[in-house]
């Protein structure tokens, strides 16, 4: 009886055990599994690719067994994160406590400081700023006003226009409260 040949595969990173989110990962996290590449390249990251996962956090929750993918990883910096047809917008926070309860990864609600409907749902953070430096030094200078904490997210162009709709340019960035979710 003549057999087809198997399918061709490649090997792959999967986890080897079921890791939490913002977890980040060592080569114990990180196993070899064989998968069909039929229908195209495979979105997994390859075996090659170890050196590079180690050491990246997780955006989420991985079952173990579940392949491993670069969009899984928290976002080195904001750029890295940003989805096609999507801008990197920084936004200031109403509430400076709000940046210690954020972080990378995360989905927002944002809505503007002086009240209203949300200008966007589930927005994806791709960075927070730390708070700002209570000694009142800013930049090396005694006495400089500190930055705002503020956020990075992920929005389309219109959301974006939306949201600087009202900035004058003589009055600073308008600040956001930002809830989870």
């Amino acid at each position: 009886m003549v057999r087809p040949p198997p399918p061709a595969s490649i090997e792959v990173l999967s986890a080897a055990r079921d890791l939490p989110a913002g977890a980040t990962l060592t080569a114990a996290d990180l196993a070899t599994t064989t998968i069909p590449t039929s229908g195209g390249p495979p979105v997994a990251l390859g075996v090659d690719d170890r050196a590079a996962a180690v050491g990246r956090s997780l955006v989420g929750q991985m079952a173990a067994g579940e392949l491993v993918t670069r969009t899984r990883f928290v976002p080195r910096e904001a750029a890295e994160g940003v989805p096609t047809g999507r801008v990197a917008v920084h936004l200031v926070l109403a509430d400076e406590r709000a940046a210690a309860q954020l972080s990378a990864g995360q989905r927002v609600t944002l809505y503007p400081a002086a009240g209203g409907p949300p200008w966007t749902r589930r927005a994806l953070i791709l960075g927070v700023d730390s708070l700002p430096d209570p000694t009142g030094c800013a930049g090396g200078f005694t006495g400089a006003t500190p930055a705002a904490p503020g956020l990075t997210v992920a929005l389309t162009p219109e959301e974006a226009d939306a949201i600087h709709a009202g900035q004058r340019a003589n009055e600073g960035p308008i600040p956001v409260l930002a809830t989870p979710g």
